[in-house]
């Protein structure tokens, strides 16, 4: 194989490694931020929705 085959191959590596870091760092931030926003809309919008809805 080519030096420049090598150095491609090499990045590509590179690159596939620096992606699963990003997703492995990101992912346990992005179930925070859907488990806050869950608990938000809850709060905020369909229990008070039910509370009208049965105390009519």
């Amino acid at each position: 194989m080519s030096p420049v085959a090598t150095s491609v191959a090499a990045q590509a590596t590179t690159r596939r490694s620096r992606f699963a870091i990003w997703i492995r760092r990101y992912f346990w931030l992005w179930i925070a931020y859907q488990t806050v926003k869950g608990l938000a809309t809850t709060t905020f919008v369909w229990l008070p929705l039910l509370y009208v809805f049965l105390s009519t």
